[in-house]
């Protein structure tokens, strides 16, 4: 079950990283324009997590790191590892749902099937960067706010 993950949840985090590894490096965090993939540097986003930033995901499917949240940082980021491409649209769709309270970056390769999953939930090209995408969602998203409805009400 796709679930908020705390720092217990780690050394099962970290095992899964390890066998689904990072193809697209895609997968990092950035500090003083340095990336640091967080396979190898995965201690160093504990201290950012007990500040405030999220993870969200399980076991199966895979997690989605948030990146700014601590800093308060101007763009919130999300690092998305997964186990299987089918997966990407429900550890997403989950984030947006709990998590809809301020704007949201992706930075992928172009390839990476990420892209056009997250074109789907409502994310937008706001830069092309040679082989990477910049892509930015909207806090409160209107399409979300419609779709997002209980049909019971």
């Amino acid at each position: 079950m796709i679930r908020r993950c705390n720092q217990s949840d780690l050394l099962e985090i970290l095992s899964f990283i390890n066998e689904v590894g990072d193809p697209y490096e895609d997968f990092y965090i950035t500090i003083n324009n340095q990336r640091l993939f967080l396979k190898e540097h995965l201690g160093e986003y504990i201290k950012y997590l007990k500040k405030g930033e999220v993870i969200l995901g399980d076991q199966e499917k895979g997690y989605i790191f948030t990146w700014g949240l601590s800093d308060h940082s101007e763009r919130k980021y999300l690092k998305i590892i997964f186990k299987k491409e089918e997966y990407i649209k429900d550890l997403l769709t989950v984030f947006i749902w709990n998590y809809n309270f301020c704007d949201w970056y992706l930075k992928v390769k172009k390839n990476n099937p990420i892209f056009k999953i997250a074109l789907s939930c409502d994310f937008k090209i706001i830069g092309d960067r040679g082989k990477e995408i910049l892509l930015k969602r909207s806090k409160g998203n209107e399409r979300d706010n419609k779709t997002n409805q209980r049909s019971d009400k």
